[in-house]
This record gives structure tokens, C-alpha cells and sequence, in this order.
């Protein structure tokens, strides 16, 4: 399984009034490779469970005759209305072969501050991201021995916290709880096995 893409939430959607559940549905479309939004009507969900804010979602579809199958989790987090619309989302996922895999993304023209994207616990900084990583400042992919560590520190609880400039020039501080991650991360990982997924 690929992990779902980022694309830009401001160039693509457009929710003013759209409730939540719209609103995640429209994500989920526009995070698809291209070839799956050409075909979205061929996948199905057949599970979802929100955990706070964290969502674990698995779906699958027939392609070429072969039952296609996925499993990741999310948070969506639309942090501005139209006009100026803006948000961030992330995704993890567990790559065949690779492992797991966390994609952070953030609106075009995003600028961090300083230590703009930390984990925090009992008022501590327990982990750092080094944003100049981000593929055009706003596409934070972590694998390997770097996702397995966050995935680590999310599990234990405490704060991700992000302080950026979005591209209207407003600055924006930004808290996502991870109380809930280690239940989602658990429901994902049975989700994951019972469908035979890394």
C-alpha cells in the first residue's frame, strides 16, 4: 500500500458550512494517488473508528481482479474557514517492506518557527522535528528508525505542538493531543492484521 498523499487542502477544497463528516470524506478523495481518484467510487470502507481525533480507517477495492486492501490512520485538523482556508493533516501508515511511514502535511507557504513541531510531555520537549526536512516546507515524511521513534513517543501521550506562519502571513499555534493515539494506534495495528497487512 502507498501511503495516501498530501495535496493542498486550500487548492482543492472548498467547505465553507460543510459539516465534519463532509469534510473528512472530501479529504479522503483528494489524499488518494491519481489513478484511485479517478476510480474513488471502487473503494469501500469497511472500517472506521474515530479515538479522539485520531481516526483509524481501513478500505479496500477489486483491481485487475485482485482485492486491493488498506489501513492507516489520520487526523484531519481544518484549522481556518473560507476565505482563507486552512489545515493540516497527517497519516500513518505501515509500507510492505518498509514499515511504518508518518506524512505530516501543511498548506503551501507554510513557515515554521522555531521549534515549530515538537512533542511535548508534562511540560517537556520529548521530541523534535527538523522542519528544513520537509519537502517544501510543508511535506514531513518520517520512516524508518524516525517514525517508529515518534510512533514510540505518541503511544506514551502528551502534546504535538506546531507554530507556524500560514501563506495569508497569520501566525498560528496549533495543539494535537495524543491521549487517544495509543488506542488508535492499537485498533489500526488489529484492523491491519486481520486483513493479513503489515
Amino acid at each position: 500500500m502507498n501511503g495516501p498523499p498530501l495535496v493542498s487542502a486550500s487548492a482543492l477544497i472548498h467547505c465553507t458550512g460543510m459539516k465534519r463528516l463532509g469534510l473528512v470524506l472530501a479529504i479522503l478523495i483528494l489524499t488518494q494517488p491519481v489513478h484511485a481518484r479517478q476510480m474513488i467510487e471502487d473503494w469501500v470502507v469497511d472500517h472506521f473508528k474515530p479515538h479522539g481525533p485520531w481516526e483509524t480507517m481501513c478500505d479496500r477495492r477489486m483491481r485487475d481482479g485482485a482485492l486491493r486492501r488498506r489501513c492507516y490512520i489520520r487526523y484531519i485538523d481544518g484549522y481556518a474557514p473560507e476565505p482563507k482556508f486552512g489545515a493540516s493533516f497527517a497519516f500513518v501508515t505501515n509500507e510492505t517492506g518498509q514499515g511504518l511511514r508518518l506524512q505530516f502535511g501543511f498548506e503551501p507557504g507554510t513557515r515554521f518557527a522555531k521549534d515549530g513541531f515538537v512533542l511535548a510531555r508534562g511540560g517537556k520537549t520529548v521530541w523534535r522535528h527538523d522542519t528544513t526536512l520537509c519537502a517544501g516546507g510543508n511535506d514531513c515524511v518520517l520512516t524508518g528508525s524516525a517514525a517508529t521513534a515518534l510512533v514510540a513517543a505518541l503511544r506514551q501521550g502528551g502534546t504535538l505542538r506546531f507554530g507556524f506562519t500560514d501563506r495569508h502571513g497569520r501566525k498560528w499555534k496549533r495543539d494535537w493531543e495524543a491521549a487517544h493515539f495509543a488506542a488508535a494506534y492499537a485498533d489500526y495495528r488489529a484492523a491491519s492484521a486481520a486483513r493479513d497487512l503489515p
